[in-house]
């Protein structure tokens, strides 16, 4: 009997998108890693293709309109083998990485997950990962991370692999189930309820689209520096939270100054992995939250605040942004498609969990000075006109800030970038004082270069000052159809 599928929200929404987008790595997640030590490539190519066996979601069939989809008993992954990279390696492996994401998906025949091993010396070897991000999200890929290791181990050792048993093929039916439920009606109140405080002009629809539907986001990339990123991660230590909300404190209180506002509203996401199920599954599950969070206050109040306004939401985050946001349409009288105009976002490196034996693995980003044309189809960097996204990794953190160009200027987003480091500098020498929400750079911030400017996309290490970041930086969210 052929085994099925339904497709999460999510999944949905990023199928649709990918008819309409031109260039398919606008919906794939890139990452790399360089890996340091004997490679063992047999048992690199058996932990893949012992992952791809257990998780449906990379043997899927082609996508099917009615969201069911047939699970394929078994599908080759696409595992290769390059030729040694001379000369200049992260010229050369940015290249395959952007090769890898923009070459269609033959869903007939390929799993939605490639990857491919770049030999840069005796011991050392860079690992290209693309995903369909439809198959799966961050969350996901941090999951897979950790698998691999236990595969690879496991194919070491010649012992049977400690993990947990295959995810469920019935999580959409669960997640039906749970909309029909008491905790979901209760989700609905408290949304309601949150929504109706919350100043409609927070949830801008998107300005009207240039010929084509696509705009071009400016977009900036700065390494925290060292200090600054142990001052945080040490400050949140102290006072028991996680990193996020203090990074997100930051980043409200100098963007309600760079837009003149005293409260902001921003999308954020969560996992959508509250069942043990769902926290086995690669699926892109995660969920669109817009939390209200005040830009004028101390460091230490405002990290404080917006981790309990964070909590709260995601205490109620199985609720689909589909609904949350028709019930704000439905309170502010919002035209269809209006969300919150700011995202702040965050993450760890996904792949950061490998944990290869023998092996040292670090963290690769792409560097180059490219614009992004963003589809309309994204809310967070579609309809958003400022996102904000933090990423640690590598023992660092990396700042990517994206701006409508159209609305606040092709500079706007290398400003906004340098101001929110001077602040969280600043800030952190004295927690308990206001935010400097207008707070400069140490060194001014020239104008983003002209096109002849643009230098190769090449890799480095995460956590270290460059330019502008050429992988999919972000965690691509819903669309129209169906957000989450």
């Amino acid at each position: 009997m052929t085994s099925t599928i339904t497709l999460t929200p999510t999944q949905r929404a990023l199928v649709g998108m990918s008819r309409r987008v031109e260039d398919p790595s606008l919906i794939r997640l890139s990452y790399a890693l360089l890996l340091t030590g004997p490679l063992d490539k047999a048992a690199l190519g058996t932990a893949i293709t012992a992952l791809t066996a257990r998780h449906p979601e990379l043997r899927l069939a082609p996508w099917s309109p009615n969201g069911r989809v047939e699970v394929r008993p078994s599908v080759q992954p696409a595992l290769t083998w390059e030729e040694p990279a001379a000369g200049d390696w992260p010229v050369r492996a940015a290249e395959r990485s952007r090769q890898l994401a923009r070459r269609p998906f033959d869903r007939e025949a390929e799993t939605p997950l490639r990857a491919a091993v770049i030999p840069v010396g005796v011991v050392r070897h860079v690992l290209l990962l693309c995903v369909d991000h439809a198959a799966a999200d961050g969350w996901g890929l941090d999951l897979a991370a950790r698998e691999i290791s236990e595969l690879y181990a496991s194919s070491i050792e010649a012992r049977a692999p400690r993990l947990h048993p295959p995810p469920s093929l019935m999580l959409a039916e669960e997640d039906a189930m749970w909309l029909s439920s008491g905790a979901a009606a209760d989700a609905r109140s408290w949304w309601r309820t949150k929504l109706a405080a919350l100043p409609a002009a927070a949830f801008a629809a998107d300005p009207v689209p240039p010929p084509g539907g696509v705009r071009t986001l400016a977009r900036s990339v700065t390494g925290v520096p060292e200090d600054v990123s142990r001052a945080a991660e040490r400050v949140a230590r102290e006072w028991r939270v996680p990193l996020y909300p203090l990074l997100v404190a930051v980043s409200a209180a100098v963007v309600g100054d760079f837009l003149a506002a005293g409260t902001i509203v921003t999308g954020v996401t969560a996992a959508n992995r509250v069942s043990p199920a769902a926290a086995r599954s690669l699926s892109a599950r995660y969920n669109t939250l817009p939390v209200a969070l005040d830009t004028e206050g101390s460091l230490d109040a405002l990290t404080h605040r917006a981790h309990v306004s964070l909590l709260d939401a995601y205490d109620r985050q199985q609720l689909p942004f589909a609904e949350i946001g028709a019930l704000a349409q439905a309170l502010h009288r919002l035209a269809p498609g209006c969300v919150p105009g700011v995202s702040i976002l965050y993450d760890r490196y996904p792949l950061a969990a490998l944990r290869l034996v023998g092996i040292e693995a670090e963290p690769l980003m792409g560097v180059d000075d490219a614009g992004l044309p963003a589809p309309r189809s994204s809310p967070h960097l579609s309809h958003a006109h400022v996102v904000v996204f933090w990423r640690q990794g590598g023992g660092g953190l990396t700042l990517t800030l994206f701006t409508d160009s159209a609305r606040h200027g092709a500079a706007a987003s290398a400003r906004i970038a340098a101001s929110i480091v001077a602040a969280l500098a600043a800030a952190l020498e004295h927690p308990g004082e206001a935010i400097a929400r207008g707070a400069e750079a140490e060194h001014p911030v020239a104008d983003p270069p002209g096109p002849d400017a643009a230098e190769a996309p090449r890799l480095t290490p995460c956590g270290r000052l460059f330019p502008v970041e050429a992988l999919s930086p972000v965690p691509w969210p819903a669309d129209d159809e169906a957000r989450t």
